[in-house]
């Protein structure tokens, strides 16, 4: 935005560009009337993205109720609750991670093996150990 330009709130409470402002940003190459309508196009998007988020909330909930309950009977069971949370943290990054790794294709994915081979982050890890399966030089540094 010029240095100098003023930003006023519209009656839905956004932060719109006056046409004043707009004018003064027809500056040299600047066609401020162009880039407005493409600054509104993408906050009329975002604001989509916003109901869409604010209803997904809003059909979790009864969900996120759901787990809080699983959540109470596991500790009334007798399992810490931390321990119980850290290890679902846990379980669910491992599923990240292996959904990411097999997005790789065949070409990508021994790339990535030997990144992680050379960083070390493959020991002692079921992947790691198939990895030193198939590569015989790598068996050692693996069980390492």
């Amino acid at each position: 935005m010029p240095k100098g330009a003023k930003i006023d709130d519209d009656i839905g409470g956004n932060r719109v560009l006056d046409d004043e402002t707009s004018d003064k940003m027809n500056g040299p190459g600047i066609n401020g009337k162009k880039l407005m309508k493409f600054i509104k196009r993408y906050e009329n998007v975002q604001s989509e993205i916003d109901d869409i988020m604010s209803n997904a909330q809003e059909a979790c909930t009864p969900h996120r109720e759901d787990q809080a309950e699983i959540v109470k009977e596991a500790a009334e069971a007798g399992f810490s609750k931390k321990e119980f949370k850290t290890i679902l943290r846990k379980r669910r990054l491992e599923q990240k991670l292996e959904q990411v790794a097999d997005s790789l294709d065949a070409d990508q994915r021994e790339t990535y093996e030997q990144f992680l081979h050379a960083l070390g982050a493959l020991d002692g890890t079921p992947l790691g150990q198939a990895a030193a399966g198939k590569h015989p030089e790598a068996a050692g540094a693996a069980l390492n």
